[in-house]
C-alpha cells in the first residue's frame, strides 16, 4: 500500500515503507536470550529512524499476550541511547530484545509467542515477524533503541546522539 502523501526525503521512517526482519540466530546465557531485529527503508528516498520501538508478544493467531516493554538495556546487551538515523534506499538500522526464558524465583509458567509486533519509532501501525519466544520475568522485554548496523553494506548515517 502507497504512503499518502508519499514521503519527502529525511522525514522520519513510517511504517509502511520499513521491512522488518528478525535475526537468523540469537545469543542465550545465564537464563536470558536476545536478538536482533532489523529495519529496513524500502522506499527510493532516505528517512530517518530515531528511538525505541514498540514491542508486542503475539500468539501464533496474532493475538496479543501480556508484555511489558522496558527500554534499555538488559544483561546481555548494551544500550547506546537514541541516535537520530539516516537510512537510504535499502539501508537497514537494528534494535535488541531481551528476555528471560527460565522461570524466576517462584514463577511457574512461561509464555510462548511466535509472533512479535513491532513499531517503529514515532509511528502507529505494526509490522511483526515470526519468532520463537518463551517469556518468564512477568512477559518483560527488554528494548535498545534503533542503531546503525557496523559493516552495512546498505548503510546508515548517525545525525546526532540524544544527550
Amino acid at each position: 500500500m502507497p504512503i499518502v502523501p508519499p514521503p519527502e526525503p529525511a522525514e522520519r521512517c513510517h511504517t509502511a515503507g520499513l521491512a522488518l526482519a528478525p535475526a537468523t540466530r540469537g545469543d542465550v546465557a545465564v537464563g536470558h536470550e536476545r536478538r536482533y531485529f532489523t529495519l529496513t527503508n524500502t522506499l527510493d528516498v532516505p528517512c530517518i529512524l530515531f528511538g525505541y520501538p514498540g514491542v508486542q508478544l503475539l500468539d501464533s493467531g496474532g493475538d496479543p499476550l501480556p508484555t511489558t516493554a522496558v527500554r534499555g538495556e538488559g544483561y546481555l546487551f548494551h544500550d547506546d541511547g537514541q541516535i537520530s538515523i539516516v537510512l537510504p534506499p535499502g539501508g537497514a538500522a537494528r534494535f535488541g530484545v531481551e528476555w528471560v526464558h527460565t522461570p524466576v524465583g517462584a514463577e511457574t509458567s512461561r509464555l510462548e509467542a511466535h509472533l512479535l509486533a513491532v513499531i517503529p519509532p514515532d509511528e502507529y501501525g505494526p509490522l511483526s515477524a515470526s519468532v520463537a519466544i518463551t517469556a518468564c520475568e512477568q512477559e518483560r522485554l527488554h528494548v535498545t533503541a534503533v542503531q546503525p548496523i557496523a559493516g552495512a553494506t546498505a548503510g546508515s548515517l548517525i545525525v546526532s546522539r540524544a544527550t
